[in-house]
């Protein structure tokens, strides 16, 4: 166990509490991302009354916003606060990254989907509601000055909204992954930077296990059977799925990306013209790709290939 880190100047730790406790009230949706970092931190640098005092700030947040009809949040917030025991605990036993994403993703859709079915009835009537906005907005006079575009957007929007069952698990799974990417990634570096703990792996370690692309062949096998035959709950069970994979393959692609970053260094404008290409030109979907093709391919046993041959290319050799 570590020795516990100096203290810190009550302002500036007063400072941080009020940050956490309004930031988790106004920004409450990405309670999962911000509730673990600082109780996981401190933990780390062996100062647990300061991580139990963030814990409790968070149970205030949470009471405060079911006083404003946010009813469950406080569970919420207890739930995701006390996960930064848990990483901190991992952290400490060398529990590699990847291990520790897939656990806390099935916590985090679990009680997504908890909360769905809690306030179901709600969520019904809200969505009831946009739609009819959405569809008197399209028979409206207004309707005609709207722009190809614009009218595309709407009915796209609208279809989402008519047919959110095959979207929810899928969406929800794929928002708790990259959060808990981001939360898991700063609280690897803030750990590296200010405790004696060093976490094992990293986000470029980030590979699914091999067997996972039998659930992507099941996925398109459902959506093509769905498309011959239309049925439901093919389309259901597909849909979610290919969306989660989806997410899952494409932070793997973006992984393999980093890792030949950190690995080969290339030049500037080569990652200039990468960010571009992310940015503008679809590619996401060939991080997806990449993702997914890693299965077979092992891209970073290949990247570290490279890396070897170019250091003991010829100009190496005198």
């Amino acid at each position: 166990m570590s020795e516990p880190a100096r203290n810190e100047l009550p302002i500036a730790f007063g400072f941080k509490l009020i940050g956490y406790f309004f930031g988790l009230a106004l920004l409450h949706p990405l309670a999962f991302i911000i509730a673990p970092i600082p109780v996981a931190t401190h933990a780390l640098r062996g100062q647990q009354f300061e991580a139990k005092v963030f814990v409790f700030v968070a149970v205030l947040s949470g009471v405060m916003l079911s006083v404003f009809g946010n009813h469950f949040q406080v569970i919420l917030n207890v739930v995701y606060s006390n996960m930064g025991w848990l990483i901190a605990w991992a952290i400490q036993r060398q529990v590699r990254y990847t291990r520790m994403l897939m656990p806390l993703t099935l916590v985090v859709v679990g009680l997504q989907l908890l909360m769905n079915f809690v306030n179901r009835e709600q969520i019904g009537l809200a969505r009831e509601q946009l739609l009819e906005q959405l569809r008197e907005r399209l028979e409206s006079p207004e309707a005609a000055s709207l722009s190809d575009n614009q009218e595309q957007n709407l009915n796209q929007f609208i279809l989402l909204l008519e047919n959110w069952n095959d979207y929810l698990v899928g969406s929800g799974a794929a928002f708790a992954l990259l959060g808990l990417c981001i939360m898991l990634s700063l609280i690897w570096r803030i750990s590296e930077r200010t405790s004696e703990w060093k976490p094992a792996g990293r986000f470029t370690d980030l590979r699914p296990h091999d067997a996972v692309v039998w659930l992507a062949i099941g996925a398109v096998g459902l959506l093509f059977w769905n498309y011959q035959s239309p049925q439901p709950w093919a389309q259901m069970v597909g849909s979610n799925l290919a969306i989660g994979l989806f997410a899952l393959y494409l932070l793997n692609g973006l992984g393999v990306l980093t890792y030949g970053c950190d690995v080969l260094k290339p030049r500037p404008i080569v990652m200039l013209i990468v960010f571009f290409m992310l940015v503008f030109l679809g590619g996401l979907w060939l991080m997806a790709v990449i993702g997914l093709f890693d299965t077979w391919g092992e891209f970073r046993k290949r990247i570290d290939a490279r890396a070897q041959a170019l250091r003991d290319g010829p100009e190496n050799d005198a």
